[in-house]
């Protein structure tokens, strides 16, 4: 027991340069009407994470909820004192869960900082860090994680609610500026990156396969929207990311803030 409270810790608060992943795993993104989804956050590498439970409301969890055509439930009260996390999708249709962890705290070396900044295209705060004048030294930072993913209840396409397309209000958060079950393979997958809500420009976004880790990611910088397109992916499940970090200016007592966010989803065979 005591060996996997160890593993859950470190997976919640695994240091970025191992972590760099993090997402709301549905054992399934497409699934009938009345089914009951269990939900995990899963953290580390696509291909080498581990599960860490929603259950039992942790403490370090923030926000957890669910938003579906009939209105919003908080899954931090649904989820206390139960074994496992899990929503109930009871309306046809698309629904969007949302998470927020609080704020933890790790102190990296300089060469493992460099080589988190070089691999996380984090340009804005390798110049900052650059013209500190204190690149030899230990650098602390306070990071948090934010995800999303999108589930659809019921055969058909779905007819998309404006919430699907709209921003809930996370620190760093992916904005699907068109749900991916309402597009064809191949049809322009639009997001929008935004930043204590106002569009990020410059930030690193990915797409990878959930499925298929070991595939090369398609990766773009966001617009002066906060804006990039992918194409629409084949079926599947997959993972859409994005990390910022700015200097904690005094905020925290670190160097920088950094947000890991994402949206995962599923897609279906096309006939």
């Amino acid at each position: 027991m005591q060996r996997l409270a160890a593993i859950l810790a470190i997976a919640v608060w695994a240091t970025p340069a191992f972590a760099h992943d993090s997402w709301i795993e549905a054992s399934a993104y497409q699934v009938q009407a009345g089914e009951t989804v269990p939900l995990t956050l899963m953290v580390g590498t696509m291909g080498d994470q581990a599960s860490v439970s929603l259950a039992s409301r942790p403490a370090w969890l923030r926000v957890f909820t669910s938003q579906g055509p009939t209105g919003v439930i908080d899954l931090l009260e649904q989820s206390a004192d139960k074994p496992a996390a899990a929503a109930t999708f009871a309306a046809p249709g698309t629904h969007l869960i949302a998470l927020h962890t609080g704020n933890f705290s790790h102190a990296m070396g300089a060469e493992e900082f460099a080589a988190y900044l070089e691999q996380e295209g984090l340009t804005t705060v390798r110049t900052a860090w650059e013209a500190s004048g204190r690149t030899a030294g230990p650098v602390k930072e306070v990071y948090a994680r934010a995800a999303k993913a999108l589930v659809h209840v019921g055969p058909g396409a779905p007819d998309t609610k404006a919430y699907v397309t709209s921003p809930v209000g996370l620190d760093l958060e992916i904005v699907p500026l068109r749900s991916p079950y309402d597009l064809k393979p191949g049809e322009s997958f639009p997001v929008r990156v935004l930043y204590d809500d106002k569009p990020l420009a410059g930030a690193l976004v990915s797409l990878g396969s959930l499925d298929r880790p070991k595939e090369p990611r398609t990766r773009q910088r966001t617009d002066a929207k906060g804006e990039v397109a992918f194409p629409r992916p084949a079926s599947g499940n997959w993972l859409v990311n994005v990390v910022w970090s700015v200097p904690a200016a005094g905020r925290f007592d670190a160097d920088y803030k950094t947000t890991f966010s994402s949206l995962s989803f599923g897609l279906a065979p096309t006939n």
